[in-house]
């Protein structure tokens, strides 16, 4: 089973996350995170993604978040990961890709504080993939596939994660002033 989360900047470049089977992959804020989101919103361990041997699924986990972790617009605590669900951390929505299924995907929008519950809002509606169904079966290895893909070009060897800039930087490209919570 192959797995990966993918996330699309603001200008549209497509960034994937690849998720092995046998490990544990932490999101959040916090340096020592395998998928670092430095945002206020986001949590220092916030979730966690990985696949269960006994379930043969991959799974979200939400780690104790003070924002809660959202599959396809619905806080969850543990849940069972499908082609085409996404994942909402904070403001950033990850797009669940297994097996190369689903094999398109749309860019979705970085979300907005909603004003009303403190926390985020889709921008054009509720973040919500057209219907949820098992993964298909892993396709065969080829010879000479490279195992992984990285996010960062010009990060360096044996690098794992990804460290995504902070707020200062304008990766997010997000209007939010969080002091105004």
């Amino acid at each position: 089973m192959r797995a990966s989360l993918v996330m699309f900047t603001p200008d549209g470049q497509r960034r994937d996350f690849e998720i092995k089977t046998g490990r544990r992959y932490i999101i959040g804020r916090k340096d020592t995170c395998d998928l670092r989101i430095p945002l206020t919103s986001v949590s220092r361990e916030h979730a966690a993604v990985y696949y269960d041997d006994e379930d043969e699924e991959f799974v979200v986990e939400d780690l104790g978040s003070s924002n809660g972790t959202f599959v396809n617009s619905e806080q969850v605590t543990t849940m069972g990961l499908c082609p085409g669900d996404v994942i909402l951390i904070g403001p950033v929505p990850l797009q669940v890709v297994i097996n190369g299924e689903p094999e398109k995907l749309k860019p979705l929008a970085i979300l907005k504080p909603d004003e009303e519950s403190g926390g985020a809002s889709p921008k054009t509606g509720p973040v919500r993939p057209p219907s949820r169904r098992p993964a298909p079966a892993a396709p065969a290895a080829r010879a000479g596939e490279a195992d992984s893909v990285r996010l960062n070009d010009d990060a360096g060897p044996g690098t794992e994660g990804i460290d995504m800039p902070d707020e200062s930087d304008s990766f997010f490209a997000l209007d939010i002033d969080e002091e105004e919570k």
